[in-house]
């Protein structure tokens, strides 16, 4: 067993250094990185437990540095999960608008679908994330992209009683009429979670 360790690594050194490039990128650790990042490490490479490559990894614990000095190394910033979510969907979701902008910057695609069709869009108006909804909106995100089940951001935003994000949404010219799957518009996904403020809100732009 203990020949078998020792095998590994003599023979596989970017194996290790693929699991410390994925422990520096969840830390933070930018100077570990870099060094990591020196041995010639694949930095596209993906981690054997979280299935996930460094610069997903960054997004999850919100290190925009380390998610630019990833892109001028060469990341793919377009790679999906096994649930179809690129870095973007990640940052969005958690209003990291330093990481949007870099991904953004590298040509991270603003409309892509990952787990049930949902754009990063859709994951910003979960998140709340006013200020990322301002900037996918510049990047030529589809305020009025349709999920799986033909929801769109506004749909999301106005369930969850994200107010600011819905305000910031229709700035972006969202369709308060647009109806999903069971037929309803977003005020009435409001009106179905007994967000009072949100349906006040939409209830006006009805009128």
């Amino acid at each position: 067993m203990k020949t078998s360790i020792l095998l590994t690594f003599i023979f596989s050194p970017l194996l290790l250094f693929s699991s410390q490039l994925h422990v520096a990128a969840e830390e933070g650790d930018l100077k570990l990185l870099k060094s990591i990042v020196s041995t010639g490490v694949d930095i596209n490479a993906k981690d054997a437990k979280s299935d996930l490559t460094a610069i997903q990894t960054a997004a999850y614990h919100e290190h925009p540095n380390i998610i630019k000095y990833l892109i001028h190394e060469g990341a793919d910033v377009n790679v999906k999960m096994h649930n179809g979510r690129t870095a973007l969907h990640v940052a969005s979701f958690y209003a990291d608008a330093k990481s949007v902008s870099f991904l953004l910057r590298a040509d991270a695609n603003p409309n892509v679908k990952g787990h049930l069709g949902m754009t990063p869009l859709h994951r910003a108006a979960e998140g709340d994330g006013v200020k990322v909804i301002q900037i996918l909106s510049s990047a030529g995100a589809d305020v009025n992209a349709q999920s799986n089940d033909l929801s769109t951001p506004l749909h999301i935003a106005a369930y969850m009683g994200n107010i600011e994000a819905v305000k910031a949404l229709l700035k972006e010219g969202a369709d308060i009429n647009v109806k999903n799957e069971q037929g309803k518009i977003p005020l009435q996904e409001a009106q179905e979670a007994q967000e009072e403020s949100t349906i006040k809100l939409l209830q006006k732009l009805k009128q």
